[in-house]
């Protein structure tokens, strides 16, 4: 499982309305080449703060993931998950 930025914490727990979308940022590898022992996944497997978790297929052929890799905590707004 891909390790939490603690910084994306937000101030008070995410809840969604039924039919309401939300949001975690994903970062699979490093942008600037810093990142260590990548392999390509086709799987990513996320947690939840209840601890569930949920496994997602990746595009046809995986993509690149690095020690880089990182996950957001959930957000209701897109635009604050992609941030981190």
């Amino acid at each position: 499982m891909p390790p939490v930025a603690k910084s994306s914490k937000p101030q008070s727990l995410t809840t969604l309305a039924p039919g309401e979308s939300g949001y975690a940022g994903v970062r699979l590898s490093s942008g600037d080449g810093s990142g260590e022992n990548g392999y390509d996944a086709n799987t990513l497997t996320i947690p939840f703060e209840d601890g569930s978790i949920a496994t997602v297929k990746l595009p046809s052929g995986g993509v690149y993931v690095d020690t880089a890799l990182m996950v957001t905590y959930w957000q209701t707004d897109a635009s604050n998950a992609l941030e981190y």
